[in-house]
């Protein structure tokens, strides 16, 4: 990079006439340029030539280029030499050519993919482009469950699977005993006898696990049985649910009366069960449910308990059945009666003249009419009957105001009923 003085005169240099980081071999600082900005005449010092400083690059901050011996190895790169530094740096005249010009060899993008587009047509035949991939040649990801056939919840599994799975029920691992339950959980109906008799099993463990998993089973069943009857208008007797053809018998099978079934069913289904079967559990199941309610209800909280529709139906229907010999303590308490005037069934039962409200009604005077103890005159149960049969004007107060005017010896001294009856008789 050594100039003449006289270029040296016409123009100053500048850091645009060196290569980045290039110091002099002379390695001698030059003279600063004046302060007044004007240019500065660099010393010519022996045969380097002349070479400002540059602001961007001071010698000092930066160490100097050692230049390799000409004895040094092939592959170091030597020092750049005066020739070859005015060869490669360029004039301001000269641009450099632009990084993103495309060589005049390279084809433009339209007639690079007209080229590809004509190039599968010269392809081995072996070469087969995506789209002609036959579509039955591609998995289908749902492929296996369409072909697996339906199979019923259980089947294929052993009883002695089921007992293998009962006693895992009890194992050291957690793991073990999570899949033992996940499995007897899938055997449903199957595994729910030895489910039941695992409830008397020695360990705690396996007692637990056996009740919460023959629990969900039962629901599950119930649940599916429950589809199958609202999909059905006709009522036929024959759907497999507890109580349905006792309740067909007294209640009726019309639409009202099906969707009063499906509330009660929802909202008692394990009751309805329990009574179904008979014996001395139907009576322990209805005593322990309704001590659940009573509780709940007395429960002080923000948002006071209030049984549902389903409730209330549901233990009405079971009071009014002759075959289950309820106790007097179950069968003529008073909160049986408070099931009544909850707000579920006021709504239907006060409310628009519908298929359900007359279910509710038929349902009721079956309660009204159920026949009650020698005492139920003094407990003053028959007359809240009776005022309830009055209020809705129902046909079966007439019946109840007949055996309380028959029972004139326990009536009379009870005035206000043996009046009421009077009156309801209009005589």
């Amino acid at each position: 990079m050594t100039r003449t003085a006289e270029e040296a005169g016409k123009r100053p240099l500048t850091s645009l006439d060196w290569p980045a980081g290039f110091v002099d071999s002379a390695q001698e600082e030059p003279e600063r340029p004046s302060q007044a900005g004007s240019a500065a005449v660099p010393a010519n010092k022996g045969s380097g030539g002349a070479s400002d400083k540059s602001p961007l690059h001071d010698p000092a901050a930066q160490p100097p280029i050692e230049k390799p011996s000409s004895t040094g190895a092939p592959n170091e790169k030597p020092s750049l030499s005066s020739s070859t530094q005015e060869k490669s740096s360029p004039s301001r005249s000269e641009e450099k050519p632009s990084v993103l010009a495309c060589p005049k060899e390279q084809p433009s993008t339209a007639s690079t993919l007209q080229e590809l587009q004509e190039k599968p047509s010269s392809s081995s035949p072996e070469e087969k482009p995506l789209s002609s991939v036959p579509a039955k040649e591609k998995p289908s990801p749902s492929g296996n469950e369409k072909q697996e056939p339906e199979a019923s919840p259980g089947a294929g599994i052993s009883p002695d699977q089921i007992a293998r799975w009962i006693e895992q029920l009890g194992h050291e691992s957690y793991q073990v005993r999570e899949q033992a339950s996940a499995e007897l959980a899938r055997a449903g109906l199957l595994a729910a006898e030895a489910l039941k008799a695992a409830l008397r099993h020695p360990d705690l463990e396996v007692r637990r696990r056996a009740r919460w998993i023959l629990t969900q089973v039962l629901e599950a069943d119930h649940r599916q049985r429950l589809e199958k009857f609202l999909a059905d208008p006709t009522g036929s007797p024959d759907h497999p649910l507890p109580l349905w053809r006792r309740y067909r018998e007294l209640v009726g099978f019309d639409e009202g009366a099906r969707k009063l079934f499906v509330a009660m069913q929802r909202a008692e289904g394990p009751l309805l069960e329990a009574v179904e079967q008979g014996g001395s559990g139907a009576v322990e199941s209805v005593r322990a449910r309704l001590q659940q309610i009573i509780q709940r209800t007395q429960m002080p909280s923000p948002i006071p308990y209030q049984p549902s529709l389903g409730t209330s139906v549901a233990f009405l229907f079971v009071s009014s059945l002759p075959e289950l010999d309820l106790p007097v303590d179950v069968a003529e308490t008073q909160y049986i009666y408070n099931l009544v005037h909850q707000q579920g069934f006021q709504q239907v039962l006060t409310g628009p003249d519908t298929p359900e409200r007359q279910a509710a009604r038929r349902l009721l005077g079956l309660w009204i009419l159920r026949p009650l103890g020698p005492q139920a005159i003094q407990t003053g149960l028959v007359h809240n009957r009776l005022q309830l049969a009055l209020q809705h004007r129902m046909p079966e107060g007439l019946v109840l105001a007949v055996e309380i005017l028959q029972a004139k010896e326990k009536a009379k001294p009870h005035g206000y009923m043996y009046a009421q009856a009077v009156c309801a008789l209009g005589l």
